[in-house]
């Protein structure tokens, strides 16, 4: 009987408590509520993070669209090819978004507004008239109610413009060659999107290319 006594009375005391059952669930489940808690949060700002990232990523490439096509703008002895305005500006490109490289085309970017806002837009060579164009960047009413968003042209002398060619009579380095025949050294587009990527370009081949005069010989 001793035996069986002592058997009997070492279980009872090897065993859990109700208390102490309920006392390692309580715990199990605010540690639980914890980590899941974490894990939430760590997915909503790694949800935040590849937003913020697929937002510059566009803005990049929205900026690099722009720079591409600007900058491929060049001038020649026939016809002012490039004019500007404060909505939009039209000129000769060699670096077109949809046509080959080193292809001259007519390459238009314009600034149109809606009902959500402003939007910048892109057309080449007019296809099918004025209404088949691009939508490259959207700036929404909240924003476009700050300032009116537009183009802006620099000359050689460092003064900003809102059209192309400037005034008549406007002459760059007292040179006898008139505006209209050449490009502004750079474009913009002011926005009122203070952390918006920046839209400006400088513009390396606004100057008429020198005749070599040995070549008609």
């Amino acid at each position: 009987m001793d035996k069986n006594t002592n058997l009997i009375n070492y279980n009872k005391n090897t065993g859990f408590t109700l208390l102490e059952i309920l006392i390692v669930i309580i715990i199990v489940t605010l540690i639980s509520g914890l980590l899941i808690q974490g894990l939430s949060q760590t997915l909503l700002i790694q949800k935040k993070q590849q937003q913020s990232l697929l937002t510059l990523e566009r803005a990049m490439m929205v900026n690099q669209w722009f720079v591409q096509s600007t900058r491929g703008l060049f001038v020649t002895y026939s016809k002012p090819d490039f004019i500007g305005k404060r909505d939009q500006f039209t000129g000769i490109s060699l670096q077109a978004l949809n046509t080959g490289n080193g292809i001259p085309t007519l390459i238009t970017w314009a600034i149109r507004s809606d009902d959500q806002g402003q939007q910048l837009t892109y057309n080449e060579n007019e296809t099918n008239g004025a209404n088949n164009f691009w939508l490259i960047h959207q700036w929404y009413t909240e924003i476009t109610n700050q300032a009116e968003i537009h183009f802006e042209y620099r000359d050689r002398q460092g003064q900003w413009h809102e059209r192309w060619p400037p005034e008549q009579g406007h002459r760059f380095e007292r040179q006898a060659i008139e505006v209209r025949f050449l490009l502004p050294v750079a474009i913009k587009i002011t926005s009122p999107e203070i952390d918006d990527f920046p839209f400006f370009v400088t513009i390396t081949n606004n100057r008429l290319p020198k005749m070599d005069f040995r070549e008609l010989l």
